[in-house]
């Protein structure tokens, strides 16, 4: 009885180890299935600048004024380009591009009471995480740095398309369209100049077109 017992122990033993061998090859099987998929899908779609725009409203006494920078560039670095959450996103800010439809305005704001241009030329942001939050909408934390001084920032995304688009030489490009919105407190960066009657909150809209590369 003793034999037959250890028989049987022996046997449950043998199976449970290969089941136990045939689940993890099965789990690293699809595993490296995963990755390989995802390798296919990784791409790099960069800032075209030309068919961008970066715009900032703030409020003025009982309106606001709205303004632009013309220099931008950035890229989404995509684990699988069909899920931006995967993203790894830069983007910069040439300060010195900015432009308010005054040019006394402008050099005044690249001035050390504001955005201080000659001590810190770029303003730049850097993902984080990226989480979904609807069909197309995400939800980017990051890094973002005015003046020097860097804290984090959510950004909210919504990716607007993905399509091969021609062009007028009959060639065809990978094109995302991408809007994020944000909003901050100058004041929080050290850009103190014209308060209260300049407001401290700036409002944030880029319009992206991005060109996988």
């Amino acid at each position: 009885m003793n034999i037959y017992k250890t028989k049987m122990n022996t046997i449950i033993m043998k199976n449970a180890i290969l089941i136990a061998l045939l689940f993890t090859t099965s789990l690293i099987y699809a595993q490296d299935k995963s990755n390989s998929k995802n390798a296919e899908n990784a791409a790099t779609y960069s800032v075209d600048a030309m068919h961008s725009s970066l715009v900032f409203a703030v409020g003025y006494k009982l309106s606001e004024f709205h303004g632009s920078f013309g220099e931008i560039a950035g890229k989404a670095v995509l684990a699988n380009e069909k899920d931006f959450s995967t993203a790894e996103v830069e983007f910069t800010v040439q300060i010195a591009s900015i432009n308010t439809n005054s040019e006394a305005r402008d050099g005044h704001l690249q001035g050390e009471r504001y955005f201080n241009a000659e001590k810190a030329a770029t303003a730049t942001f850097k993902s984080t995480y990226i989480k979904p939050t609807g069909h197309n909408t995400y939800e980017m934390t990051g890094d973002l740095t005015i003046g020097g001084v860097t804290l984090s920032q959510t950004v909210q995304v919504e990716v607007k398309g993905q399509a091969e688009l021609a062009a007028k030489d009959g060639s065809t490009s990978s094109v995302m369209g991408v809007k994020a919105t944000f909003a901050f407190n100058r004041s929080n960066f050290g850009i103190k100049g014209g308060l209260p009657t300049i407001a401290d909150k700036v409002d944030i809209t880029a319009a992206l077109t991005l060109i996988k590369e």
